[in-house]
Parts: structure tokens; sequence; C-alpha cells
């Protein structure tokens, strides 16, 4: 209860308010940050126990195998690629990709235009380009506690 009266003080009576106050604060960022770096102390000191990690190990490599592309299938890929972009009707790829962005403008389920727009051969890029110009693109955030 402590974190909702702390959050009603930042929005002066409101938890609304708070919350969004807290957000342009950095407010939980910061407890987030700190509650990690509480826990990732308990775990050096062994007070926490983390299977794998601090008890009950493995001696042995578990590293899973890092898939390597040779530069060879990388230029087959990228010109098959380019092969698909010449062939494929752009007018109809425009298409789609202008219906997903209007559903994404109106808030549908995109799934459908999704759809249509790879049998069309849309790319994945200029799929995710739609959500992006409505969107926005992630972009982590570092707070210093």
């Amino acid at each position: 209860m402590e974190y909702i009266e702390e959050i009603r003080e930042m929005g002066e009576g409101s938890v609304r308010d708070g919350i969004l106050e807290g957000i342009d604060q950095g407010y939980f960022l910061r407890e987030i940050q700190e509650a990690s770096y509480e826990y990732q102390e308990r775990v050096e000191r062994g007070e926490e126990v983390v299977v794998g990690v601090n008890q009950y190990t493995i001696e042995e490599d578990t590293s899973p195998d890092i898939l390597q592309v040779d530069e060879d299938t990388a230029d087959r890929q990228l010109g098959r690629l380019e092969d698909v972009k010449s062939e494929r009707d752009d007018g109809e790829v425009e298409a789609t990709l202008e219906a997903l962005e209007g559903a994404v403008d109106r808030g549908e389920n995109t799934m459908p235009y999704i759809v249509d727009a790879a049998k069309a051969y849309a790319t994945m890029g200029e799929i995710m380009d739609v959500f992006e110009a409505e969107h926005g693109a992630y972009s982590e955030q570092i707070g210093l506690a």
C-alpha cells in the first residue's frame, strides 16, 4: 500500500496522474533497477538460490552452437531476395502495405493484412516499417538509480 500512497502523492491525490508523473520522472525505472540490484546482491551472497547459476550448476559446457552464415550463403540469400523483389507485383505489394497501414491506424486486427502482404511477397522489413511508422521503434532508456 505504501507504493500506492507514494504514487498518489506524486499525482497530488490522483493515482492516474501519479502514474503518469512517475513515468515522466523515471520513478518506476529506478524502483525496478534498485530491486534488481538488491536481488543480484542476495544471489551473489548466496541468500537467494538460482538453480544453474549459484547452486546445482553443471560443469560441462552447455553453450548452444552459434549459427555462422558464410559469405557465400549470405550472398545467395540476398540474390534470392533481389529476384523475388524483381518478380513480384510492386503495385500489389504497395496496395497491401497501404491496407495494413489503414488497419493499424484504425486499431483493427492486423493479422489478415499481414498475411495479404506476405502473399504479395512484401518483405518482413517492409511490413515492420508500417508498424514502426505508426508506433515508433523501441529504444531502451538508461537511467541512473
